[in-house]
């Protein structure tokens, strides 16, 4: 038989609650373990409240329970969170492996509450067999609020009669219609309610919830125990104590913390009331631990942790925000990674607030298979939620929110940036497949006129020269009318030529490869003609940019003029712009431009006399301009400056883009 592997245990259980067999390492809460177990001992009923991530579940598993099992108690820890199963079912179930089913069938059934039958026909032991008393711990109890509201309500008139230790209505009808002679000890110890102690643990957000059960159970509201951050104190407790554990069931050596490094946790993690909380706490601790690990891998020496191991000035937020990020990173692939993250950023928070969100939508919206969820669920990041309206999933602990978020954030700018550089790679591939195109467009109809004239002139050639010396004449002028031709092709080329210097370029190439079936060609005559029609288109455009100029000169005139003091100048002005553009398809930039900046100085006058020039405008010059006017109508609506009607007009605009 092979030897039997040792488990090996880490100090700190970071985002999981402490479990019973936690108890050595549970550090912090004597205190509050003493008081909960006392007032556990002498009433019936505790309600124990607290903060998310305070450590409610771990006080109670690691913390008060092995204490009341010392003390001849019996915890029993019992969730409500699956609404498919009526709460009365979940309790039954819990107390079957206790209950005499003989017993049960021999005294039960006479009564309508089989929660109170059950208890009385079950026994509970200590591990010494001694007979102890049950406490039924119903953890996270804000769980039985998500039931149906007549569920609860039975449920609640049922565990009333536990915590006030009184049998059951019926039950007492019963025992007054026995005869004393039948009242045996047997059948009197049945009836007598068994002593038991009850414990609802519940967040502090859903106390507010307690209030409809206080006319069944009026201790609810009397007997609570509050949960508080860890001290100062406390908190350097379950930083070093558990460190210092000797044993082969732990994952490293012990160590210890140097002073200053204990003095930059408790600074770091404490609030204005130099409180700190548990969860926070054993994230940090368990990041230590893993150092420690790495580094005891690497020398056998005693480790005594030094403030580096928490990082810089920022170390300890960023251990807690890399928290985040290494658990997905143990959730599988990229693809699996950024399903989650979409779930956990875009789904779960909404105005940096956690939200539930129920399983149908977190599987098909967000692409969450059932072993992704599996992962994800032993991650901590998310916890499950039963409700009348399904299973639902949130965020396990608020203290996960920032991190979250600024992750989100950082996720989000790189995205946009991704398809910024995505939209422009395409504008430029596409502007590069058009240049090549046209390039090439070019090239093969200069090659094939070149091709065809140097085809013609050789089989004139070789039909010539066979026949006689007057072929060879008629040869030369051929070829003579050849060049003719050729200048004549590339002076019907020359607004490809000017598009590039490249194009340029190319002809030259071109005509070197050509020369040979072309013979001699005044190569340098046709560059020249060339550049003398570039230079001839230049003039005209640049004649054709000057009375554009002109005409931009005199509507920019008009265009400020619009903006003047007088309301008849400005009207008569947007007339005459309006007019313009009918006939000129050429909106300038200016007005645009100028009309902006009157948006930003809220001149109203100004912009209702723009909008009545983009109105009256032709369609041709507004599609012209399309960009701008469009900017110039989101930014009057942005202005909020205008009313209905001028929506309306804005719209007129808009129909002719």
């Amino acid at each position: 038989m092979a030897p039997q592997k040792t488990i090996q245990n880490n100090r700190y259980p970071g985002i999981r609650s402490f479990e019973a067999q936690d108890q050595n390492l549970f550090y912090g809460r004597s205190k509050e373990i003493e008081e909960l177990f006392h007032y556990i001992k002498i009433k019936p009923l505790v309600v124990l409240f607290g903060k998310s991530g305070l450590g409610k579940t771990s006080l109670l598993k690691a913390g008060v329970g092995p204490l009341l099992i010392k003390q001849n108690f019996f915890p029993i820890v019992i969730r409500l969170q699956d609404v498919s199963i009526p709460p009365t079912k979940t309790v039954l179930t819990a107390l079957e492996p206790f209950t005499d089913q003989k017993l049960l069938d021999q005294y039960g059934g006479k009564s309508n509450n089989n929660i109170w039958e059950a208890l009385q026909a079950s026994s509970f032991q200590t591990p010494d067999g001694s007979i102890a008393t049950p406490v039924i711990v119903f953890d996270q109890f804000e769980e039985l609020f998500n039931h149906p509201l007549e569920v609860i309500e039975e449920w609640t008139t049922l565990i009333s009669d536990i915590i006030e230790e009184r049998p059951p209505k019926d039950i007492e009808d019963l025992i007054y219609k026995i005869p004393r002679s039948k009242r045996t000890p047997e059948l009197m110890a049945w009836y007598k309610p068994k002593p038991t102690k009850v414990v609802f643990a519940i967040r502090s957000d859903r106390m507010s919830e307690l209030h409809q059960l206080r006319y069944e159970i009026p201790a609810i509201l009397q007997n609570r125990y509050e949960l508080k951050p860890l001290n100062i104190t406390q908190a350097k407790d379950a930083i070093e104590k558990p460190a210092l554990l000797t044993g082969a069931k732990y994952s490293t050596a012990p160590f210890s913390y140097a002073p200053e490094t204990i003095k930059k946790i408790q600074t770091e993690l404490s609030n204005e009331l130099k409180e700190i909380e548990s969860f926070q706490l054993q994230i940090v601790c368990q990041h230590v631990e893993q150092r420690v690990k790495e580094e005891q891998t690497k020398s056998k020496k005693t480790i005594v942790v030094p403030p580096d191991f928490l990082g810089d000035q920022k170390g300890i937020k960023t251990i807690l925000k890399n928290y985040y990020k290494t658990q997905l990173s143990l959730l599988g692939s990229q693809e699996e990674q950024l399903s989650v993250r979409k779930l956990l950023e875009e789904g779960l928070i909404m105005n940096k607030r956690r939200i539930s969100v129920a399983e149908a939508v977190v599987q098909e919206t967000y692409n969450i298979d059932d072993d992704l969820l599996s992962k994800l669920l032993n991650s901590r990041l998310i916890r499950p939620e039963d409700t009348r309206l399904g299973r639902t999933y949130e965020i396990s602990h608020d203290t996960l929110v920032k991190p979250i978020l600024e992750a989100y954030e950082k996720r989000r700018v790189q995205e946009e940036k991704l398809a910024i550089r995505e939209e422009r790679r395409k504008k430029e591939k596409e502007s590069l497949r058009k240049q090549k195109m046209r390039n090439l467009t070019f090239v093969g109809i200069l090659l094939s006129a070149l091709t065809a004239f140097a085809l013609y002139q050789w089989s004139v050639a070789r039909s010539q020269y066979k026949n006689s010396q007057e072929a060879q004449l008629e040869l030369l002028t051929a070829n003579t009318e050849l060049n003719k031709s050729q200048i004549k092709v590339l002076e019907q080329q020359k607004k490809l030529a000017e598009e590039s210097v490249q194009n340029k370029n190319t002809i030259e190439k071109l005509l070197d490869y050509a020369s040979f079936s072309l013979g001699e060609i005044p190569r340098n005559e046709i560059l020249e003609k060339i550049d003398t029609l570039i230079a001839k288109e230049q003039r005209q455009r640049n004649e054709q940019l000057a009375t554009q100029q002109q005409k931009e000169a005199e509507i920019t005139e008009l265009t400020k003029k619009l903006f003047s003091s007088s309301e008849s100048v400005r009207s008569k002005n947007a007339y005459t712009l309006s007019k313009r553009f009918k006939t000129d398809a050429d909106l300038p930039r200016i007005l645009i431009e100028n009309a902006s900046e009157k948006i930003n100085q809220d001149n109203l006058n100004s912009i209702y006399q723009i909008i009545y020039v983009l109105e009256k405008t032709d369609a041709s010059a507004l599609k012209k301009n399309k960009e701008g006017v469009t900017n110039f109508i989101k930014k009057v609506r942005d202005s909020n400056l205008v009313g209905t009607a001028t929506e309306i007009r804005l719209r007129i605009i808009e129909n002719k883009l």
